[in-house]
């Protein structure tokens, strides 16, 4: 969730906020995006690897 609204800020074009802002919104959402593959991978091989033990289980 919070990569989607770091890069939903970083396209907002109302002018309302700072304009350095927009590179630091960039680069959190690409941050956060990164981490968010990250632990999702991790999570799926986790539970391939339980499932895969269950299968061996007589």
């Amino acid at each position: 969730m919070l990569d989607a609204g770091a890069w939903a800020f970083m396209r907002d074009k109302s002018g309302d906020f700072f304009p350095a802002l927009t590179p630091i919104c960039m680069v959190a959402g690409a941050v956060l995006t990164a981490v968010s593959v990250v632990l999702f991978s991790l999570v799926w091989l986790k539970h391939r690897r339980a499932s895969s033990r269950a299968d061996r289980l007589p």
